[in-house]
């Protein structure tokens, strides 16, 4: 089932799929269910994500999103659940023998992590020209509806580690935009996100909604506003990079915080961080830089971490 709403909230639009029948209806102002039959499964999916593009062109709205939307070829659970839990020296290995996996059983995510891996490793113009021709054939089983969507590279530029989407640069502001991006096939192990502006609260809801959410490991946000509402949808968070000023409550898994000074000699860091261990105060302003005493209490740091303070004029 796939939510849609207007700008105005007058209407809502929902589509369930059920065996090869799509069930349309507008819950304000409408007629009842519309339903479709088609003959098969493989159909009524095709004709059910078609509709879901349709509506967005018309300016809907994707506000709760359905796995039908982007649903891998092959998936296998338990692998999956071992790839996130293993530490950096494991999980190359393991996304190799998945990848190896999903190929057995016709997913092309298999090839192109296999592809992109060994890209990673040397220069080869055959390897480029072969994953950029395999993303082009397959473009739907491999990013979901993502690439029919305008803007959607600047809007949400991938991050490549082992042959999969490691993470995301976020510069949308369009809530639709980034649920398509996170549930893309080849998004599954997505770990990072970067917001290069401030992040809207469509974004924030499609973080929020996802439900892989509990994998990311890493976030790094440029603004001060609404951070807490995204730390508070992240409990698997670990490294964070914020301003110093920002305003949250604190976060009871982050390890390590990068704290940025920019020139701003005012603000101090709120909250509790339980687990940090390790605190980066980057300074880019201009003339001596601020001592750390003038940025933390000692009541948001009870583990009395280790911090290091880096200048940079850039």
């Amino acid at each position: 089932m796939a939510l849609f709403s207007r700008d105005d909230r007058t209407f809502n639009l929902e589509l369930a799929r059920s065996g090869s029948t799509v069930v349309e209806e507008m819950h304000v102002a409408g007629s009842g269910p519309h339903r479709t039959d088609h003959g098969d499964d493989a159909t009524a999916l095709a004709a059910f994500r078609r509709r879901v593009l349709e509506l967005v062109g018309e300016g809907w709205k994707l506000s709760l999103p359905d796995g039908d939307l982007a649903r891998p070829i092959a998936r296998d659970p338990e692998l999956e659940a071992k790839i996130v839990d293993a530490g950096d020296d494991a999980r190359p290995g393991l996304l190799a023998v998945y990848a190896d996996w999903l190929s057995e059983r016709g997913d092309p995510c298999g090839d192109l992590a296999s592809l992109r891996a060994r890209k990673e490793l040397a220069t080869d113009p055959a390897l480029a020209a072969a994953v950029q021709q395999l993303e082009l054939r397959r473009e739907v089983d491999l990013f979901g509806l993502l690439t029919q969507l305008e803007n959607h590279r600047e809007g949400a530029r991938p991050v490549w580690r082992d042959g999969w989407i490691d993470g995301y640069d976020i510069a949308t502001s369009q809530g639709t935009l980034a649920s398509f991006a996170l549930l893309a096939p080849m998004a599954r192990f997505v770990r990072a996100l970067v917001f290069r502006h401030s992040h809207s609260p469509g974004v924030r809801s499609a973080i929020a909604l996802w439900p892989q959410r509990a994998q990311i490991t890493s976030l790094v946000v440029p603004h001060t506003g609404y951070a807490q509402e995204l730390l508070d949808v992240l409990p698997g968070l670990r490294s964070l990079t914020m301003p110093v000023s920002t305003t949250v409550r604190g976060h009871a898994g982050v390890s390590r915080l990068v704290l940025e000074l920019g020139d701003v000699r005012r603000g101090r860091l709120t909250g509790t961080w339980p687990a940090v261990t390790e605190v980066v105060l980057r300074y880019r302003g201009v003339g001596a830089a601020p001592k750390p005493i003038d940025l933390i209490d000692d009541a948001a740091l009870p583990g009395r971490p280790e911090i290091i303070l880096t200048t940079s004029r850039d």
